[in-house]
């Protein structure tokens, strides 16, 4: 990767970590081999345990469009990611997972499909869905998010519902119409990207997604597997989503259902 070629890059991809060791690196390189490099990555650290600092600051070298900022504790994922994009300095912010990963033509893509009067997310590869189809989530009736495959399909789609890892706003309407926050540190994990789409649709902007490229997100299927543990994530999740509701005095019984 070079330095972008201008003080306003195009892009600031925004990487939020916690013990994420080889994970962000692989994150990285995947943007290194890319098409685009009018970019710049801010990484801010959750507080890790692990090298995840010393290997950022390897990455980095000097390469000044790689930034790291160190939180020196865990702040949770609404304020870890606030920093990043407080520090950001891209025309577009892009708000990913420490383990995301990117094809070649990634950020090409979007500088050719993206404009400013929208807030956007791309079709992604999910390893609990399917590691090899690209979907975009939509909410549903009750509030929860279900995946659609679009391989088939180019250009792109209104959604109604961005994800938290994979977000990506316009400066214009950070600064103005979300007036500099984007996942209200008031609630619940797994309720700020309900917030902010429910925010963003009452205040009249337009959510799309691309449809012709993707990130690609290694979770483990296992997440989905009947034990106690993820019951209680799921718990917390609904309960998250209702609290996303009850901000935004959006009507909540369609997620008690």
């Amino acid at each position: 990767m070079t330095s972008a070629s201008r003080s306003t890059p195009t892009f600031s991809l925004v990487f939020l970590t916690w013990n994420a060791g080889r994970a962000i690196v692989e994150s990285v390189d995947s943007l290194r081999r890319g098409t685009f490099d009018d970019y710049e990555v801010v990484v801010v650290d959750n507080g890790s345990r692990d090298d995840t600092v010393e290997r950022v600051r390897d990455l980095r070298g000097e390469e000044d469009s790689i930034r790291i900022f160190e939180n020196g504790r865990n702040l949770g994922f609404s304020r870890g990611m606030e920093r990043g994009i407080r520090e950001s300095q891209g025309e577009y912010i892009c708000c990913y997972n420490h383990d995301t990963r990117f094809p070649e033509t990634y950020l090409e893509t979007l500088a050719d499909r993206l404009t400013p009067d929208a807030v956007w997310t791309t079709a992604r590869r999910n390893h609990r869905v399917d590691p090899d189809r690209a979907c975009v989530r939509l909410l549903s009736r009750y509030r929860f998010t279900l995946p659609y495959v679009v391989d088939s399909l180019s250009g792109t789609a209104r959604v109604n519902y961005v994800p938290g890892d994979g977000v990506i706003l316009p400066r214009a309407i950070y600064e103005g119409t979300l007036e500099s926050t984007v996942f209200d540190p008031s609630l619940p994990i797994r309720g700020e990207d309900v917030d902010l789409s429910l925010r963003l649709a009452d205040r009249g902007v337009p959510m799309r997604a691309v449809l012709d490229t993707h990130s690609i997100h290694p979770d483990k299927g296992e997440m989905y597997a009947p034990t106690l543990g993820n019951l209680e994530t799921l718990l917390r999740t609904v309960r998250a989503r209702v609290a996303a509701h009850r901000n935004n005095d959006a009507p909540v019984s369609a997620v008690a259902l």
